[in-house]
């Protein structure tokens, strides 16, 4: 129970990244 309340805020801040960085990418071009 405790990995997953640990888990949950990485994943939020990982799937932000990802979604921060594509659009950072699609700014590139």
């Amino acid at each position: 129970m405790f990995a997953l309340l640990a888990a949950k805020p990485v994943t939020e801040l990982f799937v932000l990244g990802v979604i921060a960085g594509y659009n950072w990418a699609k700014s590139l071009d």
